[in-house]
């Protein structure tokens, strides 16, 4: 199922109503209930889809808070230069980023 799908109003509101269901009887309410069984069970497909497309847009957005988060610590990590004196024959300093030393790691 893709996670740019868009559901129909018809497909979330039996989504809702599934949820609604399931909180109920994680609650312990409505167990026996025939008709929220027969809800349940045919409606089950749409709200498993609906709910993954939910559980992708928060990861995405955890990715996207990652990735400006590492940006942003990248240029805050060490960056350790040897200067060369005289010619350099392979284009210049040599330069080694070490992004696992910490501060309180250093002597």
């Amino acid at each position: 199922m893709s996670r740019d799908r868009v559901f129909t109003l018809t497909e979330t509101l039996q989504a809702l109503s599934v949820e609604v269901i399931r909180r109920l009887w994680d609650a312990g309410q409505y167990r026996d209930n025939t008709w929220l069984r027969l809800c349940h069970d045919n409606w089950f497909a749409v709200w498993a889809g609906w709910r993954a497309q939910l559980s992708m847009r928060d990861v995405d957005l955890q990715a996207e808070q990652l990735v400006e988060t590492w940006s942003q610590q990248d240029d805050e990590r060490f960056l350790f230069t040897e200067e060369e004196q005289g010619d350099t024959p392979l284009g210049g300093p040599m330069r080694l980023k070490a992004t696992c030393i910490d501060d309180d790691e250093q002597p």
